[in-house]
């Protein structure tokens, strides 16, 4: 190409490859263009806005704030005429647009060249209704190098963990450093994380300053929280004179007048204000100096660059429409649909791939089932060959400068991997934990769910991942199934049940979730639901059936999905509140009674112990007994409390649903054996249920005349202990995650020993603690030491 054409030209391109052309034009003085992005030419070529127009479009086309900040934008490079929403828009606004003509004479005068915009259609069509000439280049036309290219492969690593990862990364640069002092301030490490839990770990490792942007919205501040509670429960946008006085309260009145938020109704006003809260953001580093972290795609030739996220759900990401018009109606405009933009973004990271100087590329297996091979950018340059596996336990790859502290802390990881277990009275065990740097990760919290600290205890480090610092990758289908049943069993016993309009409701939250997170259904997922269908439509009946000869046919319906709120209080008094919904309460009347027993839906391999609920284990049921014998309103006071049992409408594999052996869980005999609750009930009410069996292990009957849980070798448990117990096992576990405790200690799924099924056999995390699902943590001593404080001999009276 002749570059010398470039010379008074305009060049129109992404923010992205300014620092890059910026560096070309350096080399090439004789060349002078003018540089612009495209927001600038749609300011020339266009419009832009002497004041905001966003309240004037929220009011007139009753959109949301989202939805009208996403229409301004598109509304300089539209084709109008093409839509009537587009035409009403622009005499909406029309008021608050500035032009001048004199910019538009700038692009008649000289040559106008787009680089790597190939696709871009709405910045084309823009120049074409403006009758103004372009030429696509490319960095390839420039002469620009490639720093990488079939011929000059990339380093591509690949850890098996995230620690590993980021131990190798610091001690690199580390040594880098102190080989070459000079390149300190020149170091950048692209990443894809959103908390600053992993770059502050290990800065603090390696002794290696570091420069962590981490962006926060408004609606994040506690106080603003509050206070769009307050406004919520009094319907009303009030501040008190000393509130406005103070930051963010100031903030949040000046919004609400910009946007003229109160001109709206009340609940549309809450929601607009909510998003505009939401989109109003600022950037806090962890340090002023030290080793960049970059989420931007900027090129970059002169700085040394680590990229820790270097796979295709980071590299090639696909566009969703942009909630203010569908695809069809954007290319009718004119405008970049969804696939244009996938395809512009594709554009920019592969150049940042191909002419930016990276020193590696790594990532980490995310599952057990990831392909190593799995890029795109890979697969399309051959570079398969090329991929280095790392693994710290060799000596070759701890050729990196580590301190002390680092040292120690791969030494701890190396000693967890290879699980060097001490003996523990009768079990195995191990010594190895991992305590969080910080002990504020729940200093935001306004209320606890106790399914989530449950799983606390099965593994506290699984918890800190999937709760706390969640990054990892949802399988939206294996979540399905519990969703399903749980929508399926809500209303199995109402009247007029009908399985295909609950499953067709069940089915349409699922698509909707996997659109709110830009999925599609797979043909996995249409073979999954279709199962489903199958297992249940042959289920149904029998649980009818089943759930007709027990439940009261007097009762219109039973309950289902109850919410509850509750507050509970420490030894020091400080207050802890509980949200969530019981599953669901069934009803009988009895010759000896009536009665309600609370039933919780499992689909996992959970049952109820009731000697870990001090652990803050299998809680669950008896905390929602407690809930309910506290909460008269909640209950009709016309049933007494019969007992609680944990329901598993579930199967082990496909196989099992669909198979018809005699005792199999797909068989019509085996799936009522499979239903039954496990739990505990009263004495007097097993014996006139029709099947005595109901419930199995646990009854529930009196001693000294308070009501207690009996087991088969007579001792007992009183109810009121195991409330105290269950409440006692929760507020600990709150206070642990307090501290910020989170140890690497998988246990099993009910701490039995007799079960073999451990946390780590169904965790996706299990390749950041490494442990097999036989290493199980001993909690048993503990648990048998407690259970001789607490159950009493005797027989039933």
């Amino acid at each position: 190409m002749n570059l010398e054409k470039l010379n008074k030209s305009i060049i129109i391109l992404d923010r992205a490859y300014q620092g890059l052309f910026l560096r070309f034009l350096n080399q090439h003085p004789t060349i002078n263009p003018i540089l612009m992005t495209k927001t600038d030419v749609g300011a020339h070529l266009s419009f832009s806005y002497e004041e905001d127009p966003t309240f004037l479009l929220m009011k007139e086309l009753n959109f949301s704030y989202h939805k009208t900040k996403n229409l301004l934008k598109l509304l300089p490079f539209a084709d109008t005429s093409a839509l009537p929403l587009l035409q009403k828009a622009m005499e909406i606004i029309a008021p608050c647009i500035k032009q001048d003509p004199y910019l538009k004479r700038l692009f008649y005068q000289k040559k106008v060249f787009l680089l790597e915009a190939v696709e871009d259609q709405e910045l084309k069509g823009l120049l074409r209704r403006n009758n103004i000439p372009f030429e696509d280049i490319l960095l390839s036309d420039l002469g620009i190098e490639e720093k990488v290219s079939r011929e000059n492969p990339p380093r591509i690593l690949y850890f098996a963990n995230r620690h590993d990862q980021y131990l190798y990364t610091f001690s690199q640069i580390r040594k880098e450093i102190l080989d070459h002092p000079e390149k300190k301030d020149n170091i950048r490490i692209l990443t894809s994380e959103s908390t600053s839990f992993y770059p502050e770990l290990f800065s603090d490792l390696f002794a290696l300053p570091i420069s962590f942007p981490v962006r926060t919205s408004l609606l994040s501040n506690p106080l603003v929280k509050k206070k769009l509670s307050q406004f919520s429960s009094m319907r009303a946008f009030s501040f008190s004179e000393e509130e406005i006085q103070n930051e963010p309260y100031s903030t949040m009145k000046k919004l609400i007048d910009e946007y003229k938020i109160e001109d709206f109704p009340f609940d549309t006003a809450l929601v607009n204000l909510t998003e505009i809260l939401q989109s109003i953001s600022k950037v806090e580093k962890t340090s002023d100096a030290g080793i960049l972290f970059l989420t931007n795609y900027n090129i970059d030739q002169n700085s040394e660059i680590y990229v820790l996220n270097f796979d295709d759900s980071c590299f090639f990401q696909v566009s969703k429409d942009n909630q203010a018009l569908f695809d069809g109606d954007l290319t009718k405009a004119s405008l970049n649909p969804s696939f244009i933009r996938t395809k512009l973004d594709r554009r920019l990271k592969e150049n940042y791939l191909k002419y930016s100087n990276v020193i590696y590329y790594s990532r980490v297996l995310q599952h057990q089932s990831d392909q190593i091979y799995d890029s795109q950018f890979i697969k399309e340059y051959g570079f398969q060959s090329k991929i280095q596996k790392v693994d710290l336990s060799k000596e070759k790859y701890l050729d990196g400068s580590f301190t002390e502290k680092a040292s120690r802390f791969i030494a701890l990881l190396q000693y967890d991997a290879h699980v060097i277990r001490s003996k523990q009275g009768e079990f195995l065990s191990y010594d190895n934990s991992f305590n969080g740097k910080r002990n504020d990760y729940l200093s935001n919290r306004k209320s606890y769910s106790v399914t989530d600290l449950e799983k606390y205890i099965n593994c506290p480090f699984q918890y800190l991942y999937s709760k706390i610092l969640p990054d990892q990758e949802i399988d939206y289908s294996k979540m399905f199934y519990g969703t399903l049943v749980h929508a399926i069993l809500e209303k199995i016993t109402h009247p007029g049940f009908d399985l295909d309009k609950e499953f067709d409701r069940a089915r349409a939250e699922y698509l909707n979730k996997l659109s709110e997170k830009g999925k599609a259904i797979t043909a996995k997922d249409e073979a999954m639901l279709e199962l489903c269908y199958r297992w249940l439509s042959k289920s149904i009946p029998e649980l009818q059936s089943y759930y007709s000869k027990i439940l009261d046919h007097d009762k219109e319906h039973q309950d289902s999905e109850i919410p509850f709120t509750i507050v509970l209080r420490d030894v020091h008094g400080k207050e802890y509140e509980f949200k969530g919904r019981i599953d669901k309460i069934l009803y009988t009347s009895l010759p000896e009674g009536t009665y309600y027993f609370v039933i919780d839906y499992k689909t996992s391999a959970e049952s109820f112990d009731p000697k870990i609920c001090f652990l803050g284990k299998s809680v669950q049921l008896p905390f929602y007994s407690y809930i309910l014998e506290q909460d008269p309103e909640i209950l009709d006071r016309g049933f007494t409390f019969g007992g609680f049992g944990i329901q598993k409408p579930s199967f082990s594999s496909i196989k099992a649903a669909i198979e018809d052996k005699e005792k199999g869980i797909g068989s019509l005999s085996g799936l009522k054996e499979h239903m039954k609750p496990v739990g505990a009930i009263k004495e007097n009410i097993e014996k006139s249920f029709i099947d005595p069996t109901f419930c199995k292990n646990i009854k529930i009957a009196e001693y000294n005349g308070e009501p207690a849980l009996f087991f088969r070798d007579g001792s007992c448990y009183l109810l009121k202990d195991l409330y105290l117990d269950s409440l006692d096992g929760l507020l600990r576990t709150i206070q642990e995650i307090e501290k910020g405790h989170f140890q690497i200690a998988p246990t099993s799924s009910d701490l039995r020993k007799d079960d073999k099924k451990l946390a780590c056999q169904y965790c996706i995390y299990n390749d950041i603690c490494y442990h097999k699902a036989k290493d199980g943590k001993s909690y048993y001593l503990e648990i048998e030491d407690h259970w001789k404080k607490v159950t009493k001999g005797g027989k039933a009276k």
